[in-house]
């Protein structure tokens, strides 16, 4: 993903190069105006996502929201003004197959499409999932060069299908320190001659680098073993299989070349489908669209052959951060100004997110801690938290924390230490301890406390209830 202040220093490296840079300025949501484009049909048997009646409401975004701004963050007065305030377009929450949560602001219409940048990205990755599960790929460690000849020479021979999955390419492209490159492949009038073009920076499978001509030479390695153009081929095994309910666009260069890599313009309600397709483990229906197996490793973290911890599958892994994050398995795909497609199977959730900035809010991480609230309004028993939030809590490396109740007062005290806190409710399933700058969100299982998170500072830790 790329914040708004990266593409502005990309654009006047780009002023001498590209025309189009310069006349439209930094990437948009309504790009789709801006390039060729090609129609992906909305589903012949459209699916409609059940919606609750129940009154819903989210907490104040100062309980949530993940930002390195918090004065700019949490300034608001409701949290839909913070929504605002950010640029958000839409947000939908989904939580047990049902719409919670779903409104449009700054003037985003509920049946209007928008370009979702890299979460694209994520589209083209199922593809590959579905492709290889079909027998178009030998396996995900099959050399590029079988599919693109370029790519026999230069070092490039022992690029794989997998280098291009975990972006471990070592390809002489980053779009974080290459901002000239970037910009005008983004712009590019042949992005595919640029990719076959392209030298190495370093062997693959060596570190981890974010590259979206990554993704665009996944792509076009995509398309030859198919045989099919990415409007058709997402048509047959996405679009209408999961009931879209909207026509889609995919962006072109002039010469016809999806961009696969941020092309795609969708409505949030079909986002929230293909969210729904990883929550359900690959099945829809009754039918396994997306093999179980590949929807596994999207969510598994690991740091082999230079992999990030943070990235598989072209989804993001950098969720709201506890201390041991191999034990985490909620996942989201992100594009630049804050596309969102946030999946939890351990809470049930989805929610869908698409706006025009990211610069002041982390929304992966955001939403991964708003997924911990309860979202429908409903009365707990007086003395719920007084008698169920009592005991001890353990977390993977053994440190222990109890919690307890003292004349009506909710305390707490970790092993090894000698004070203790006093927890003050700050919401239905936060409490706050001032002085000692520690926070605990209750994580609830139908109403049963599971376990606590415990922020300090920057840091959080996840302690299970014994």
């Amino acid at each position: 993903m790329k914040n708004s202040f990266f593409w502005a220093s990309a654009l006047l490296s780009l002023t001498l190069v590209s025309c189009k840079a310069v006349i439209y300025n930094v990437p948009n949501v309504t790009d789709y105006k801006i390039f060729k484009t090609r129609t992906i049909k909305k589903s012949t048997e459209p699916f409609q996502i059940a919606k609750s009646t129940q009154k819903v409401s989210l907490p104040d975004e100062f309980l949530w929201a993940v930002s390195n701004n918090d004065d700019k963050v949490y300034n608001a007065k409701t949290p839909e003004d913070f929504l605002i305030a950010n640029g958000t377009l839409s947000l939908i929450i989904i939580r047990n197959d049902t719409i919670l949560y779903e409104k449009y602001f700054n003037g985003f219409e509920p049946d209007s499409v928008r370009t979702i940048f890299s979460v694209s990205k994520a589209f083209t990755s199922a593809l590959v999932g579905i492709a290889l599960k079909e027998g178009y790929f030998k396996s995900i460690n099959q050399p590029v060069s079988d599919f693109i000849p370029e790519f026999k020479t230069k070092g490039r021979e022992k690029l794989t299908i997998n280098h291009l999955l975990q972006m471990t390419s070592g390809v002489n492209e980053a779009d974080y320190a290459d901002l000239l490159r970037l910009g005008s492949f983004y712009y590019a009038n042949d992005q595919n001659q640029k990719c076959e073009n392209i030298k190495m920076r370093c062997e693959p499978g060596t570190r981890f680098q974010y590259s979206s001509m990554t993704t665009q030479i996944l792509g076009i390695c995509l398309e030859k073993a198919t045989g099919k153009k990415l409007d058709d081929y997402l048509k047959e095994k996405i679009w209408e299989p999961l009931g879209m309910e909207y026509n889609a666009l995919i962006s072109t260069d002039k010469k016809g070349n999806p961009k696969y890599f941020g092309g795609l313009s969708a409505n949030p309600k079909d986002l929230a489908k293909f969210g729904l397709l990883y929550l359900k483990k690959g099945k829809w229906n009754g039918q396994q669209i997306l093999p179980e197996d590949w929807v596994a490793a999207t969510q598994k973290r690991d740091t082999i052959e230079g992999k990030s911890t943070s990235y598989t599958n072209c989804f993001w892994l950098d969720t709201y951060p506890l201390e041991n994050v191999f034990n985490k398995s909620d996942f989201f795909a992100g594009g630049y100004g804050g596309q969102i497609v946030y999946v939890n199977p351990e809470n049930n959730t989805v929610i869908i997110r698409t706006g025009t900035k990211e610069i002041d809010v982390h929304w992966g991480r955001s939403f991964s801690k708003l997924s911990h609230f309860p979202l429908v309004e409903k009365e707990l028993n007086s003395d719920f938290y007084s008698t169920n939030l009592i005991g001890t809590y353990t977390n993977k490396f053994g440190k222990e924390i109890d919690i307890y109740n003292i004349n009506g007062v909710v305390k707490m005290k970790c092993k090894g230490e000698d004070f203790e806190c006093e927890l003050n409710p700050s919401s239905d399933v936060t409490f706050e301890d001032k002085k000692h700058g520690r926070k605990v969100l209750v994580e609830l299982d139908k109403d049963k406390i599971k376990g606590v998170i415990l922020e300090e500072g920057k840091s959080s830790y996840y302690f299970s209830k014994r």
